[in-house]
């Protein structure tokens, strides 16, 4: 092996970036990002390593049946690695077609959970690692599809290899809404019915999930007046927690709606809010500032942004102030904390 590429979410660039150099420092690794010229120079030099984002290669490698899209990205390697794998699930996504694009005589998928819901995705992982090993198909038949990835499926479990890696301890918490919320969500929950009920036959399931999540936004937080019984009960919990000289991390799906508001009402605890719309550095500061400052003491975070791939053993107390819809994701974000260098019991 000469050269490879490594696709991975945009939130795990640098954290790449320093292991490769932690590790392997004679390794010449080459970060695409940067304007359209910027990225073909890049892709244009010579690298052990090409580092980059599913997006970029999205952009660089676009569809060649589109011969009006100028496509920038090499695509011959000898090794294609792909971090948090699970990205191309979705047969029919642009960024599994440009992943597919890749011609690589050895493929690799990491992932912490390569089957978030249905079988289909993991064929669908399967159909870049390994062309023609499964059919859709074989969806009907589970035990099939086990048996014919055992070769290629390597499982590593924390419990087997971090035996000395500290607890972690789950709590669910009931909490009463306050008077201002409650009448929001009534409100709220009578309109959404009535409305749903207007549609008639044309109503459909995006109808019904966008009512279910005003009514977890409010839930949160009262849009009207502020209030919320999980803020208060936050609070108290951070008031101990930082008197301790312990750290925490605040996970929601909603950026705008739930942690931009959170920010200033958590500003005796000098939060930082991570989300998608960051650029790289800031991304990397936050995390830094995180790990490294005492005065940082929680980090608001959208679950689709930061709960993927991030070391943050600085935190070991993890909130959920929504639930996402994915069990499957939701425990891979708190494990955010649960890592290599945790020395403390996750709460």
């Amino acid at each position: 092996i000469t050269n490879g590429i490594i696709l991975c979410p945009k939130s795990l660039l640098t954290d790449w970036e320093k292991k490769l150099w932690e590790w392997a420092p004679e390794i010449r690794v080459l970060k695409v990002r940067g304007n359209r010229d910027q990225r073909k120079l890049l892709w244009d030099s010579l690298a052990h390593i090409y580092l980059t984002t599913y997006e970029t290669l999205r952009q660089d490698l676009p569809d060649p049946d589109y011969g009006w899209l100028d496509k920038i990205a090499r695509k011959n390697f000898d090794v294609a690695i792909l971090d948090e794998i699970q990205k191309i699930k979705n047969p029919s996504a642009e960024l599994t077609q440009s992943a597919r694009r890749i011609e690589a005589d050895r493929r690799w998928g990491l992932s912490g959970t390569p089957l978030e819901n249905r079988t289909e995705e993991l064929i669908a992982v399967f159909a870049f690692l390994k062309p023609k090993l499964l059919r859709y198909d074989d969806a009907f038949e589970p035990i099939v599809v086990k048996e014919k990835i055992r070769p290629y499926f390597l499982r590593c479990r924390k419990a087997d290899v971090l035996t000395d890696l500290p607890e972690k301890n789950c709590e669910e918490v009931w909490l009463e809404l306050s008077s201002a919320q409650r009448k929001a969500y009534e409100r709220a929950e009578k309109d959404g019915i009535v409305d749903l009920n207007s549609r008639g036959d044309s109503v459909t399931v995006q109808h019904v999930l966008a009512l279910i999540t005003k009514l977890k936004q409010i839930c949160n937080l009262d849009p009207a007046t502020g209030e919320s019984c999980k803020l208060e009960y936050l609070n108290d919990q951070l008031d101990d927690i930082t008197d301790n000289g312990d750290k925490a991390l605040i996970f929601s799906q909603y950026t705008d709606k739930t942690l931009v508001l959170l920010e200033p009402r958590l500003k005796q605890f000098n939060p930082h809010v991570y989300h998608g719309m960051l650029s790289d550095s800031q991304r990397d500061r936050i995390i830094d500032d995180f790990q490294n400052r005492d005065d940082c003491k929680i980090l608001l975070m959208s679950v689709k942004a930061g709960g993927l791939g991030l070391t943050l053993t600085r935190a070991n107390f993890v909130f959920h102030f929504d639930l996402w819809w994915n069990p499957a994701v939701a425990a891979q974000a708190e494990d955010r904390a649960h890592r290599i260098g945790q020395k403390k019991t996750v709460y």
